[in-house]
């Protein structure tokens, strides 16, 4: 999947730009989320990210590349707090989470239900598809006391990172009731996520439901929350020096409040979930 090799030569690109802006950015105390303040560059071949690396210096930067749904469901009725157990093997019980996307604005946030069983493998893909990404970036559940991800050969997740393949939600949760999803680690996009509570079904669910929501996912590789505010602010802005090739790299235009409930379904129940 993810393989980084030194590289030089790069040629400047729009994503370049935004990497070199949100460097600058952080020098003129303009906002800079925390998790990005030690950087490594990484160009791909149109764009540029930052990519987190814990102990580097951001003033020693080095470059490199990376290789790189409609079902019609009832309101359920609530049953009670999460702080209680729920019964793991009961199927007229599930979560009802709430998904806000850290750092970015217009502030991008999803309802969501899910199976009171569901594993953390799947919970990776209905968080992954009910934002709106379109995955093939590493990803990491961040608890109190464990972190989780896909372990495979080769594969350059952080150290301690447990399997996540036979973990429900609920064994991961224990008591607690919230947690952080992580999605490309270039990018960092970080997802809040809460259990709001714990709801009883009239028929037992086999996918997740999107309840609600707000707002576009941004587009994949666009640098993170600060380079998805210098994309929205060049894209409003035809004057702007990089309006065009902003347009071209999107494809045409962006509409940052679009949200369509059934659209999120459509994909949450789709075969490849």
């Amino acid at each position: 999947m993810s393989v980084m090799t030194a590289a030089t030569g790069t040629s400047a690109c729009w994503g370049d730009r935004i990497f070199r802006g949100h460097w600058y950015a952080s020098t003129r105390k303009r906002f800079v989320p925390q998790a990005l303040t030690n950087l490594v560059q990484v160009v791909t071949p149109r764009r540029c990210k930052a990519l987190i690396f814990k102990g580097i210096s951001p003033l020693s930067v080095s470059v490199c590349t990376i290789n790189t749904i409609t079902p019609t469901a009832k309101r359920p009725e609530e049953v009670r707090d999460p702080k209680s157990n729920a019964n793991a093997s009961d199927p007229l019980q599930a979560y009802q989470l709430y998904v806000e996307l850290d750092w970015v604005r217009p502030k991008v946030w999803r309802r969501l239900l899910v199976p009171i069983t569901i594993k953390l493998s799947s919970l990776h893909v209905t968080l992954l598809f009910g934002t709106g990404w379109q995955g093939g970036h590493l990803h990491e559940f961040i608890f109190a006391d464990a972190n989780y991800g896909r372990i495979e050969p080769g594969w350059d997740l952080a150290d301690g990172v447990l399997d996540e393949e036979h973990v429900t939600l609920q064994e991961a949760l224990g008591s607690r009731k919230t947690f952080i999803y992580v999605y490309d680690y270039g990018d960092n996009w970080r997802h809040k996520v809460k259990v709001e509570k714990i709801v009883k079904l009239d028929t037992p669910i086999s996918s997740a439901i999107c309840l609600d929501g707000e707002n576009a996912c941004p587009p994949e590789d666009v640098g993170g929350a600060p380079g998805y505010e210098e994309f929205l602010a060049a894209l409003a802005d035809p004057a702007d020096p990089e309006h065009e090739s902003i347009k071209e790299w999107i494809g045409g235009s962006f509409d940052p409040t679009a949200f369509d409930v059934a659209e999120v379904n459509e994909r949450l129940n789709s075969p490849a979930t």
